[in-house]
């Protein structure tokens, strides 16, 4: 996979994790998160192609904070976890 993953969080637009492709420079939108005020990080796994990323709701009580998953491709999002910062 020639693709970099990248997460956009500017306050102006809708998170989400991007697909740049490294060959034509095409981006393309992975996954929005909405609802969120942004995507603090990803991870990859590239054995299984999955992204892993984490999302806030900008709010201190951490309510609505979640480890996501989703496929290189943006299909089958899946809710790994919530609430995760005050575990």
């Amino acid at each position: 996979v020639n693709k970099a993953f990248v997460s956009e969080s500017r306050i102006t637009v809708q998170p989400k994790v991007i697909s740049v492709d490294l060959t034509t420079g095409a981006s393309t939108t992975i996954t929005s998160i909405a609802g969120m005020s942004g995507c603090q990080g990803i991870a990859l796994d590239p054995v299984n192609q999955l992204i892993y990323y984490a999302t806030g709701d900008g709010i201190n009580a951490n309510r609505d904070d979640q480890i996501r998953r989703v496929n290189y491709n943006g299909t089958n999002d899946v809710l790994i976890v919530t609430n995760y910062a005050n575990a």
